[in-house]
């Protein structure tokens, strides 16, 4: 029987065969060199998750409604041998019951997954839906803050063509962009030859790892090589006013003190941070100890200066997005990246997911990217001459 349960049954039930189908089509985009992997873009957008603000609830809320839901459950199997009289009500009664068992079992592993996460403000109870447990309050596009889900788009720059899809439920955009090179890769067979992406992305580790895999990465950097001056440190001693000595590898300061080297440390994507510090009798003595490092107790060593050595494959980024070329490439970023987003919610109106879970919400991307794809092919098909 054709009902809105076949319908949603057939709509999320074959995400391995549309993702297939998906690359089969990219497959003769490429074969027809619509799609070239010359340049691709990766950007994000946030699509409203198919959930109610009001189902989000902390952890000892949930188990409350999971007892409770349990109990039911219970109840129901007592009263089976009455139920199958009555059929199919009894029956979608029992699953209804069981199905919302299983959305508050999920919602409270992933309320204390974020919990266990949580670095800042720990005393702040963390929430979950418990109708969509995925589902993750995020900054959308009207400025709003509202359950959805990040959208992850890798688009080819020749013809604006959608060359890989994934759904994620971690709002920020700071680790998506070495997945998406994998994917396409995976998908096509090769890396693109050169990618794009805004200052969400381009961080440490996707310089460099997008270096390992072959790719020409261009990005605008919002990491700060400067050295943090401090509170209360006047200028005069800020960092860059430190002198390097290589022979005995001391750092000297405008006082003329010595601060010895005391230990290297390693940070993600290949940068590392000597430290050096002045003893604290030599800081206690200073007379411009107030002007240097007034929020120093002296318990355990005087002023402390830290030197940033970036890993060659970073310089030589740097040095590349200073060119008129390399800008010039990154100002074609926002065309690209921003045109399928902007066709998908206008054209197709997804500006809401019709299914809940991260699963089902990959399937109606690739339900909806696949649209997206076949209608370019069309026009691209109509405009190039015969």
């Amino acid at each position: 029987m054709v009902n809105h349960h076949t319908l949603s049954d057939f709509r999320v039930g074959h995400g391995e065969a549309l993702q297939k189908l998906f690359v089969q089509v990219l497959g003769i985009l490429t074969m027809e060199k619509l799609v070239t992997l010359e340049r691709v873009t990766v950007d994000g957008t946030k699509v409203r998750a198919c959930v109610n603000k009001k189902t989000f609830s902390r952890a000892h809320k949930i188990r409350e409604h999971l007892k409770l839901a349990r109990q039911h459950v219970e109840k129901l199997q007592q009263e089976e041998a009455e139920q199958e009289k009555r059929g199919r009500q009894a029956a979608a009664r029992k699953r209804a019951a069981r199905e919302r068992v299983e959305r508050l079992e999920e919602a409270l592993v992933e309320v204390e997954r974020l919990q266990a996460d949580k670095k800042w403000e720990r005393d702040k109870p963390c929430q979950a839906s418990t109708t969509d447990a995925d589902a993750q309050f995020m900054q959308t596009s009207d400025h709003g803050l509202a359950p959805a889900y990040n959208v992850q788009l890798a688009t080819d720059a020749k013809n604006k063509l959608i060359v890989n899809v994934a759904v994620s439920k971690q709002p920020s955009d700071s680790f998506h962009l070495l997945p998406a090179l994998d994917r396409v890769e995976q998908s096509l067979g090769t890396y693109p030859h050169q990618a794009v992406a805004d200052g969400d992305y381009t961080k440490r580790e996707a310089v460099v790892g997008a270096a390992k895999r072959g790719v020409d990465y261009y990005g605008s950097w919002t990491e700060t090589s400067d050295q943090w001056t401090g509170h209360g440190i006047a200028a005069a001693y800020h960092p860059s006013a430190f002198r390097y000595d290589e022979h005995s590898n001391e750092m000297i300061c405008p006082e003329q003190r010595r601060l010895p080297f005391k230990t290297m440390q390693e940070r993600a994507g290949g940068m590392k941070v000597y430290v050096y510090a002045a003893e604290s009798k030599d800081c206690r003595t200073c007379a411009k100890r107030r002007h240097c490092t007034p929020q120093n107790a002296m318990q355990k060593r005087g002023r402390a200066v830290s030197v940033r050595v970036e890993p060659a494959v970073i310089e030589r980024y740097h040095a590349k997005m200073e060119t008129a070329a390399a800008k010039a490439i990154y100002k074609q970023r926002a065309p690209v990246a921003e045109f399928p987003h902007a066709w998908l919610k206008d054209k197709l109106k997804w500006v809401r997911l019709r299914c809940r879970g991260v699963v089902k919400a990959q399937v109606e991307a690739l339900w909806t990217c696949l649209t997206y794809n076949l209608q370019r092919y069309f026009k691209l098909s109509q405009t190039q001459p015969a």
